[in-house]
């Protein structure tokens, strides 16, 4: 069974809920839960400008009061991230530091929590993102900046 172990929860409902009769069930939000995480990528385009392949991508995270029982399980948190990028691998590897540096990646994301109703609660961001893929032995690593 999965789970995570979150020592601060957000609590926005709990004052709330201590208005209306609910006592009896307990802390709506626990710090036992389960993490969830569904990502893919694919290629969209191949090639561009002769070099790059147009990738797109999506994540989305959740954090699920799964052994909440009291509450029927809520989702606590849930986000959401389309990206997409371009992708550049090398016709020859670059040495650096011991590896080397066999492509790398230029993006874009968007990072929400899909709220729209609680300002309080709403949260998102786009950002430019650059990573590089090195390889060392038979081990593959991604540095993102």
């Amino acid at each position: 069974m999965p789970f995570s172990y979150n020592d601060n929860p957000n609590d926005i409902y709990d004052g709330i809920l201590s208005q209306t009769n609910t006592q009896d069930r307990g802390s709506f939000n626990r710090n036992l839960e389960a993490e969830i995480q569904v990502s893919f990528a694919f290629s969209v385009a191949n090639k561009l400008f002769s070099k790059f392949d147009l990738m797109a991508a999506y994540t989305h995270e959740a954090w699920w009061q799964l052994y909440n029982s009291d509450w029927s399980k809520p989702f606590r948190e849930t986000n959401y991230s389309p990206e997409l990028f371009l992708r550049h691998l090398l016709d020859r590897p670059i040495s650096f530091l011991g590896g080397k540096i066999v492509g790398y990646d230029v993006g874009y994301i968007h990072q929400s929590n899909g709220q729209i109703q609680q300002p309080l609660r709403r949260r998102g961001y786009c950002r430019v993102w650059r990573a590089y893929a090195s390889g060392v032995g038979g081990s593959c690593f991604f540095a993102t900046i």
